[in-house]
């Protein structure tokens, strides 16, 4: 009798326990909490979805190694695997499935992300982040005199024909200051509609610009007060005074000060290295400007007041809190160490994810209902332990699932259908052979 009292309390101490582990799957997905950090709590805690049930995206990723080294080459893969698993922690998809595909591609699945755009562009983002100081006010004009004075010239010689296709047929000298509207503190404002015209103008005349100089454009495009769109374009330094390497940390806050009154900012610090660094260009270049480059864009271009000592700075020019926020984990997270491309890309709605969640569901309700029916029609008593066994079967596989914190596909719950069809026709073994 002994023996028996301890089987039983085991079989209900078993019982419980999967229910314990299911309790959470069941509060996620049927019964959420309003609390946030309540419903994050409850999420870890239950069984998650695969990309074919809850929609997300895949992704085929090609490195580019046309640029490198046969010595570069050898782990180029593995880094770019790395940066871009580190940026997908941080972005805070769960269970992300990223794996190494052939000699150069990297296969990325993210269930559940619904904003597929901003997924890609983190994902793809090169964020080769730069430091360069702005050249004088005084060259920039100078430069601007001579580009002007060779479009001048240019126009009834015999090098006509390229100036005449980028200005038409308008009237008057071709000009790039015509192009060129100048705000405070010295920046060039070229408005949206005339950026490609700009930068044919700057292609034609690249022999003009000093080879220790170039042009950069801003980040974003600005409206004005008229409602028109402006983008800034900067004269810069080509020598590179810092890199994104002495970042050790980013995040990002709302500003308090007047000038950046709750706009987006990134609040960064450098390494122990980058200090000195930081120190060291800060204090030679002190009322100049510095321009934040990410990927040949600028971000801010902020003017050098004194000489920092403690290596801290800010990021501004993020159009909104979620392009500062992925800004901030790039930057954490390091550069990709070579370009990537996209050269596949499948997404799943959830509102399918939906639909096979419900027929499959429903499959194994159907299939469960109809099995457990012939077992009770056709062996009585014995139908219904069977019957009870098939259900705890059920319970124990799905707790597993949420114990080891495991992903439930599509194929996931074919098998599971597999597994009810499996369980009885032991059972009818079992119970033909007793027979």
């Amino acid at each position: 009798m002994k023996r028996y009292t301890w089987r039983s309390l085991t079989i209900v101490a078993t019982i419980l326990l999967g229910l314990y582990y299911l309790y959470p799957t069941y509060q996620y997905y049927w019964a959420p909490p309003n609390n946030p950090d309540q419903l994050d709590a409850v999420k870890q805690k239950s069984i998650n979805l695969g990309l074919d049930l809850q929609g997300g995206i895949h992704l085929v990723l090609e490195v580019d190694p046309s640029k490198l080294s046969e010595d570069e080459r050898s782990d180029v893969v593995d880094r770019a695997k790395e940066v871009i698993t580190n940026r997908i922690d941080q972005f805070g998809v769960a269970e992300p499935i990223i794996h190494r595909e052939g000699e150069w591609r990297i296969v990325v699945e993210l269930p559940g992300v619904q904003d597929i755009q901003r997924a890609k562009d983190l994902i793809g983002e090169r964020a080769r982040l730069e430091f360069k100081i702005l050249k004088p006010i005084i060259e920039r004009t100078a430069l601007l005199d001579k580009i002007d004075g060779y479009l001048a010239s240019s126009s009834g010689g015999d090098s006509s024909s390229t100036v005449s296709e980028i200005f038409g047929q308008s009237e008057g000298t071709p000009s790039l200051r015509q192009y060129i509207l100048s705000q405070g503190g010295g920046d060039w404002m070229v408005s949206g509609d005339s950026e490609k015209t700009v930068k044919a103008i700057l292609d034609q005349t690249q022999h003009l610009v000093p080879s220790d100089g170039q042009f950069l454009w801003g980040s974003k495009l600005e409206v004005m007060h008229d409602g028109s769109e402006y983008r800034r374009l900067y004269f810069v330094r080509k020598k590179v005074e810092m890199t994104g390497e002495i970042v050790k940390d980013a995040k990002v806050t709302r500003g308090q000060s007047f000038e950046y009154a709750n706009q987006p900012i990134i609040n960064f610090s450098t390494t122990d290295e980058g200090v000195k660094i930081f120190q060291r260009v800060t204090g030679a270049y002190v009322d100049e400007r510095m321009a934040i480059i990410l990927d040949d864009r600028v971000y801010s271009a902020p003017t050098i007041q004194v000489k920092i000592r403690d290596g801290r700075s800010i990021i501004t020019g993020s159009s909104d809190i979620d392009e500062a926020k992925d800004l901030a984990i790039v930057l954490r997270s390091g550069s990709l160490p070579v370009d990537v491309n996209i050269v596949e890309d499948r997404t799943v709605g959830p509102s399918l994810g939906r639909d096979s969640i419900d027929q499959g569901r429903k499959a194994a309700l159907i299939g469960l209902a109809v099995v457990m029916l012939f077992m009770i029609l056709y062996y009585g008593l014995s139908g219904i332990i069977a019957d009870i066994a098939l259900t705890l079967n059920i319970v124990f596989v799905m707790a597993i699932l949420a114990g080891f914190g495991g992903t439930l596909t599509l194929p996931g719950i074919a098998g599971i259908i597999l597994t009810i069809g499996m369980a009885v026709d032991a059972n009818v073994l079992i119970f033909e052979r007793i027979r």
